[in-house]
Formats: C-alpha cells, sequence, structure tokens
C-alpha cells in the first residue's frame, strides 16, 4: 500500500499532496480488491481523520488530491496516466523527485567521461541520442529509471533495502547508481571490458567506489564466486545478446534466473518486443524485427537506409548487439521452461503499469484495456507480451515450498 508514498520524501513539504493521493488511492483500492470490511472501515476511519486535519491546517492541495485518489481508485486507475506535474524547484521531470533521485540527476559528469561515453558507443555505431542516454540529464536511461521503472521495480519485488542485487548486463552502468543508493549490496556484471571500466568511472563520479563490478567472457566463469541474489535485473540487456548464435539466449537467461535464491525476482525492462514490426529501438525500420536473427539482407538494409554505422566491418553481429531483432515474451518462457517459476506481472494486484506523467494516446488506452481484459484477465498473460516494448516482465525463482496462491503457474 505504501511503496508510492514511500518514494516520496516523508519530509518533503512539496510531495506531501502526491504522498496523499497514493495513500488515499492504494489503500481503497486494496480494500476493495480484497473484499475487507476491515480495510473499507480503516480506510473511511483514516482518511476522515486525515481530512478534518487538512480542512483545519487550510492544506487545500492536499485535501483535492485525496479527493483525486479516491476518484481514480473507484474508477480502477491504477495502471493508468497521473501527473505529478513540475516539482516546484523547476526541474523538468514528470516525477517528484526522492532525495537519492535529486542527488543521482544533479552529479555533473567530468569531461574525461564524457569522452569514454563518446568513444565507446561511436566504436558501435551509435552516436547522438545514443549518448543522451548513458548520461543523467531528462531523457537518459538514468532518469527513466528514476522516474518511472524504479516504482514498477519496487511494486513487484518489494524495497531494495536489505536485499542483494545483481546488475546483470550492466553495460556503462546507466542503473548501477540508483541500485546502489537502494540496495544493501550490489554488484554489477558485463562482458564488455570497456563497458566496464565506464561502469567503474560512472561510479567514481557519484562516490561509490565500493561497489562490486566484475567482468568475464561468461558469467558462468564468476556465478561461483558472487553467489545468489534476491534481485537479477535485465535493464535494456536481453536484446543485445546475438539470435545467430545458438543457444546463447537461453543460456544467459538460464544463468540470470539461476543466480536468483529461492523465492528471488529476476526484472527485465527496457526491451523491444519483436512481436512489434517495426524496430523501435535503433533503426526505425518497418518489417526488420521479422526477417531472421543476424540476417546479412536486413545488415545491408540497414546500412543503405543510413540507419546502422559499422566502423568495425564486423557484420550483421553488429546489428544483432545494438538489439535489433529484440525478443519476446514466450520466448523467455521457453527458455525457462525446465526452471520452477511464476510470472509476477500476470496475477492480480501485479498486472497493471504504474504511470508517472505518461499522457497515453486513445488508442494506447484501447489497445491496453483490451489486452488487459483479453489476455491478462483470461489466460494470466501479461500486458508486456503484446506491448511494444517489454517492460517490465518479473519472473520469481520458486521457493521449495512451490508456488503462492494465486501465482501464475501455467507453461512453466
Amino acid at each position: 500500500v505504501r511503496y508510492d508514498a514511500l518514494r516520496l520524501g516523508a519530509g518533503d513539504a512539496n510531495a506531501r499532496p502526491w504522498r496523499a493521493y497514493y495513500q488515499t488511492r492504494n489503500h481503497l483500492r486494496l480494500a476493495v480488491e480484497r473484499r475487507s470490511p476491515s480495510l473499507a472501515a480503516g480506510f473511511v476511519i483514516r482518511t476522515a481523520k486525515q481530512g478534518v486535519y487538512a480542512t483545519r491546517t487550510r492544506d487545500w492541495a492536499t485535501l483535492r488530491m485525496r479527493g483525486r485518489g479516491v476518484l481514480d481508485a473507484a474508477r480502477g486507475r491504477m495502471g493508468r496516466t497521473v501527473d505529478p506535474g513540475q516539482p516546484a524547484d523547476g526541474r523538468p521531470y514528470d516525477h517528484p523527485m526522492s532525495a537519492p533521485a535529486a542527488e543521482l540527476l544533479d552529479v555533473g559528469y567530468s569531461s574525461a567521461f564524457e569522452h569514454a561515453i563518446d568513444e565507446f558507443l561511436s566504436s558501435r555505431g551509435g552516436s547522438g541520442k545514443w549518448a543522451a542516454l548513458h548520461g543523467n540529464a531528462p531523457g537518459s536511461r538514468m532518469a527513466g529509471f528514476e522516474t518511472a521503472t524504479l516504482a514498477e521495480l519496487e511494486r513487484h519485488v518489494g524495497a531494495l533495502h536489505g536485499k542483494r542485487v545483481l546488475d546483470f548486463g550492466c553495460g556503462t552502468g546507466t542503473i548501477t547508481p540508483s541500485l546502489a543508493v537502494r540496495a544493501s549490496e550490489v554488484v554489477a556484471f558485463d562482458v564488455s571490458a570497456d563497458a566496464v571500466e565506464i561502469t567503474r568511472h560512472r561510479l567514481r563520479e557519484h562516490d561509490l567506489a565500493h561497489v562490486e563490478v566484475h567482468r568475464a567472457d561468461s558469467y558462468r566463469d564468476v556465478a561461483d564466486q558472487l553467489g545468489s541474489f534476491d534481485v537479477v535485473i535485465l535493464h535494456a540487456v536481453f536484446e543485445h545478446v546475438p539470435l545467430s548464435i545458438r543457444g546463447l539466449r537461453a543460456d544467459v537467461m538460464q544463468l540470470a534466473f539461476d543466480a536468483l535464491v529461492p523465492g528471488g525476482h529476476l526484472f527485465i525492462a527496457e526491451s523491444p518486443n519483436r512481436l512489434v514490426p517495426r524496430d523501435i529501438y535503433c533503426t526505425g525500420l518497418w518489417l526488420l524485427p521479422w526477417t531472421r536473427g543476424g540476417s546479412r539482407w536486413a545488415y545491408r538494409w540497414a546500412v543503405k537506409a543510413g540507419r546502422h554505422h559499422d566502423p568495425t566491418g564486423r557484420g550483421p553481429i553488429s546489428l544483432e548487439e545494438r538489439g535489433a531483432w529484440g525478443f519476446t515474451y514466450w520466448a523467455v518462457r521457453r527458455y525457462l521452461t525446465d526452471r520452477e517459476h511464476d510470472v509476477v506481472n500476470a496475477r492480480r494486484g501485479h498486472d497493471r503499469w504504474v504511470r508517472y506523467g505518461r499522457s497515453l494516446s486513445r488508442k494506447r488506452r484501447w489497445f491496453e484495456t483490451a489486452a488487459y481484459y483479453g489476455l491478462t484477465r483470461t489466460v494470466r498473460i501479461p500486458i508486456v507480451a503484446v506491448a511494444p516494448m517489454i517492460s517490465p516482465l518479473v519472473i520469481r525463482r520458486r521457493d521449495r515450498k512451490g508456488p503462492e496462491p494465486g501465482r501464475d503457474v501455467a507453461a512453466c
């Protein structure tokens, strides 16, 4: 009930109305979903007391947001758009920043770090907007994680405090600092030596040099050394694993899953869905994701169209490593067929998105409603299975006692 409110600093007066909104909305929604008279009675008493207090202190903003929370809960808008507006300090973000987020996003990177990012991306055919993604400005992956993905993560797996977290395929470390300031222990891993050096450089820029960063040709080489984790995160990772190397994707997914403790969570986010006929991730070309993975014809097409640059002449695998082909929900389930697992965001209470300031078009709202009632509520397939981006897909490793009541158990 409190996961949204906890992200807003308890002593931040600017965040008080939104903290009231989340508490009111979540409390009423939970009472309705569980059909609990005690929760409903508690909601009425608490809302009445806090409403009287807000009236006496003339806190009209908080009172108004509590009313909005009641309306949104009544409409079932747990996964719809909410609009926190612009914070008082004028920062161009849609979500009221928590203290750790503000500190992370206020860090000014050194010119040496920015130069290292540019060199790393240019050697892989990326530049321009890709460089911006690897910083901490608005529109970067770090800002996106802080303003949207973190809420999804905390909703499905709980608060990171007290947990051991693995940033699997950390790349340039775009979310590693965000994890490091919240979890009890964070370990980052990647197969690229250049990316690992940039991650270490980024952590030094944030004064988080104590975080362990490991590099190996395969996670299997360091799995015993690193041990098990409560949460394993693949943030914009799995689409970069080449499809043309037979068995590699299954091996990577199974290694990531096997790193979990029983009851741990695998969190997959910000990855393109191969069901979508257009490559929305890197080239923007129609039908490319539906071609054979590593297709030489698709590679020549992307280069000729000016959508892919291969300065080192590595061929189609360079386009695969940029993530042009994506993957599907069903592919992930197939890779984990012989592992006992549950899809967390296919069960009630976890089957809708949390949104912060994202305005959805009417077509997108209709699409999501149809997907929710046609797939999620009927056959327990999460909405992300047919969404343009697979974000998030949350998979829980079953403990020895078996699945918890209400968990998705199909196709395991």
